[in-house]
């Protein structure tokens, strides 16, 4: 709050730069228009609370967990049937790397094939994915 109360002070005092009164010392009127600036900040955030309490407490206290497991679920149900769409091969080195947690050289080992290609597998799943998967994405964040 602090950084943005700066940064709104400063943009105000360069819009009102000509409305500005000579006669009194500049750091007298940048200290008012922190001041309101702060003031304003403050009870923005107070409403915001209110608000926010107001709807909470209209809710059951596990909605947003249930509503988390909705989505985790909805993400996995997803990615799995995205990912059997992949190639054999692209499928398994994403399987490796992300979800056994190996690295690609220990990939490259065990199916041998080069660390380039295993790069390449990766690479090429997570565009997949991200192309396949936006609307999820958004899903999630926006929870």
């Amino acid at each position: 709050m602090a950084e943005e109360g700066t940064q709104l002070a400063f943009i105000k005092l360069w819009q009102y730069k000509s409305s500005l009164d000579e006669d009194i010392a500049l750091n007298i009127q940048l200290f008012r228009i922190v001041r309101t600036t702060l003031i304003d900040l403050v009870r923005r955030e107070q409403t915001k609370n209110t608000h926010a309490a107001g709807a909470a407490a209209h809710l059951p206290l596990h909605s947003n967990q249930v509503w988390e497991n909705l989505v985790a679920r909805e993400m996995k149900t997803r990615l799995n049937s995205s990912m059997r769409a992949m190639p054999a091969v692209r499928k398994r080195v994403f399987e490796m790397s992300r979800i056994r947690e190996m690295s690609n050289k220990e990939i490259a080992s065990e199916l041998s094939i080069s660390v380039k290609a295993v790069e390449f597998h990766i690479s090429k799943a997570i565009r997949y994915l991200r192309h396949i998967l936006p609307v999820l994405l958004f899903i999630s964040i926006a929870a």
